[in-house]
């Protein structure tokens, strides 16, 4: 018997969690159709990953890390930066120069380099944007820590 709520549970996180990967694509198709202010789809992405990692994270420990848990996680990594690399592109960045950059290659760059907080300095968001790349930081700092504790969690045989 619990084995089949064991089941029926693991079924509801991967339900909720494609919810939220779903949720996750509109907020920023709202920001690109200027139906929402730049800075409000950061927060709104950092509110929906952190719920989703989170699921993952009580997916992993409840049921043990497998292969498509940690895909999911790796995804849901990649996914998120290339939302914030689709705003930043929207948003625009500052080059070096003084440029305004407003390509999907550049957002996409900066993006990583910030989800990674390396912070060339080569990019800077724009002002309107800075609360933007600063949910991506934390992101960046929260998913870092969850992949390290969730790939210790799985070689040391999730005790």
């Amino acid at each position: 018997m619990r084995e089949k709520h064991a089941g029926t549970n693991e079924r509801v996180c991967w339900s909720i969690l494609a919810a939220i990967y779903l949720i996750l694509w509109i907020v920023p198709a709202m920001a690109m159709r200027g139906q929402l202010r730049i800075p409000y789809a950061g927060l709104g992405i950092l509110i929906l990953a952190i719920g989703a990692s989170l699921v993952l994270v009580y997916m992993a420990v409840r049921f043990r890390m497998t292969w498509p848990r940690f895909f999911a996680f790796l995804l849901l990594q990649l996914y998120i930066l290339g939302l914030y690399g689709l705003l930043y592109a929207k948003a625009g960045l500052s080059d070096a120069g003084g440029r305004v950059l407003r390509d999907l290659p550049s957002g996409i760059y900066f993006s990583l380099v910030t989800w990674t907080t390396v912070g060339y300095g080569d990019l800077s968001p724009l002002p309107h944007a800075r609360l933007l790349a600063a949910s991506e930081a934390v992101l960046g700092y929260l998913f870092m820590g969850l992949l390290v504790a969730l790939l210790l969690q799985w070689f040391r045989g999730g005790d």
